[in-house]
């Protein structure tokens, strides 16, 4: 791979830790939910024996959920990397709740990965992919989606996922797989 390719990076999962803001919004420890995750099982939900319901009745009433999403801490020196050598453009999928698209433009302020406008903000990463794309992302499904519709994927280990909880390097990971 090389300059010619452009980066889709996820944020939820991936640069962002999405599943303990939703463990501290029900002021549960998420490294005890970390530590007993069903592999394989991508509900944050199921892990907290709640519905999908209760889940987002809780994040849509916190005014600054998306915008205080803690940052993972190789997430920086990732896209510093990512962008050194490729054209990154975030690839966030949004809730239903409109305060979600503007949370995490908020939150890519915050924390000044300084990616301007290069944000596309949809629940349908699939369509862009194409030749010389690779999307980055924790989630089993748009990952196959994207390569189905000719992207190349990378799926990024979490315990939810079936690349699994990994206790490595990240950035030295991405830096071997691309």
């Amino acid at each position: 791979m090389g300059a010619d390719k452009i980066i889709l990076i996820d944020l939820d999962g991936v640069l962002a830790n999405f599943n303990k803001a939703i463990a501290d919004a029900f002021n549960k420890d998420y490294n005890e939910i970390e530590d007993n995750w069903t592999p394989g099982n991508w509900s944050i939900a199921q892990q907290l024996n709640l519905s999908e319901g209760e889940i987002w009745a809780r994040v849509n009433k916190i005014e600054s959920f998306w915008e205080d999403i803690e940052l993972y801490p190789y997430a920086k020196k990732l896209v510093k990397y990512l962008k050194s050598k490729y054209e990154v453009n975030v690839c966030t999928s949004p809730s239903s709740n409109p305060a979600c698209a503007t949370g995490k433009m908020k939150w890519l302020l915050k924390h000044k990965f300084g990616f301007g406008r290069n944000i596309i903000i949809t629940p349908q990463k699939h369509l862009m992919a194409g030749p010389n794309r690779i999307l980055i992302d924790d989630m089993d499904k748009n990952c196959d989606k994207f390569k189905a519709h000719g992207g190349e994927p990378l799926l990024f280990h979490q315990v939810w996922n079936s690349g699994g909880k990994f206790d490595g390097d990240r950035l030295e990971y991405i830096k071997s797989v691309l």
